[in-house]
């Protein structure tokens, strides 16, 4: 009797080890799933925005947002739905005790992350560069020029103000239209 006392206080021991165990590897899996839910929100929620910053552009029909934005938002939400798949994914390995495969889609998820703060931080100096100092509008002023540098590099006005256009000669005069303008 003494014997089965002793071997059921061993098991219930190492049962007792395992569950703490178990437990103390089971705040980290939710951990994983908890944290990726709310990455993927915020990003979701970023996407929104740079969303309605569009539509906002469009509205305007600013050329200059609508090039900041555009094609970040499409990798964005690519970028999302791979994220979301692989939530999903973490989820299930995490469920079925496969740590090796949830720590991988979880460095995966976290990579996503990176690349999709990068895309948003892109946008916002893209923004911020737009009529900044050595933005795009002084880049397009010195490739185009303005017009007061036209002016004073054209040589032919070099010294003369603008002045109301000359005449046509008589030469370059058209003809009557009608016939009756002709015989009168």
């Amino acid at each position: 009797m003494k014997r089965l006392i002793a071997l059921t206080v061993v098991l219930l021991m190492v049962a007792a080890a395992v569950i703490v165990l178990a437990a103390n590897e089971e705040p980290g899996k939710t951990n994983m799933i908890e944290s990726s839910k709310s990455m993927l929100a915020k990003l979701n929620e970023m996407a929104k925005r740079m969303d309605e910053e569009l539509l906002q552009a469009r509205q305007e029909q600013n050329t200059r947002k609508i090039e900041c934005i555009g094609d970040r938002l499409t990798s964005l939400k690519k970028l999302i739905a791979e994220s979301d798949g692989l939530l999903q994914k973490l989820r299930a390995f995490s469920m079925q005790q496969r740590t090796a495969e949830a720590q991988e889609t979880y460095a995966r998820l976290q990579h996503n992350r990176q690349l999709a703060l990068q895309l948003i931080k892109m946008v916002e100096n893209c923004f911020n560069n737009i009529n900044a100092e050595g933005g795009f509008v002084e880049t397009l002023e010195e490739w185009i020029g303005t017009l007061e540098n036209e002016m004073a590099q054209d040589p032919t006005q070099q010294g003369q103000e603008p002045t109301a256009p000359e005449p046509l000669p008589n030469e370059f005069t058209p003809g009557p239209v009608s016939e009756e303008d002709e015989e009168g």
